[in-house]
């Protein structure tokens, strides 16, 4: 072979192998591109689910407020009414004990 051809095929083999290398760094560029993405995303939907969670538990307590609530508002009723009829009774007793 002569110094000509040993040239080309030695530039044909370079060529070829850097080729190969580029391709194989950009492949893996690409595979850690792929995998921060999908971590990226990950942390999101694991944002998401926790947010939506306390979501959730906030709506929860507003219902247990709301519950908590009426139900006072219940005992004030009936506290009210308890004492209406304790005062008629206390009065009752003193007409009883003056008149009597």
């Amino acid at each position: 072979m002569s110094k000509k051809e040993k040239r080309t095929v030695e530039s044909k083999s370079s060529f070829l192998t850097t080729n190969i290398i580029k391709i194989f760094f950009d492949f893996i560029k690409h595979i850690l591109k792929d995998f921060e993405q999908t971590r990226s995303v990950n942390k999101i939907d694991k944002f998401s689910q926790e947010f939506s969670n306390l979501e959730h538990l906030v709506i929860k307590l507003d219902d247990k407020l709301q519950e908590n609530r009426r139900m006072i508002e219940s005992l004030k009723t009936q506290l009210l009414w308890e004492h209406l009829i304790l005062f008629a009774l206390i009065v009752t007793i003193l007409i009883q004990i003056l008149n009597g």
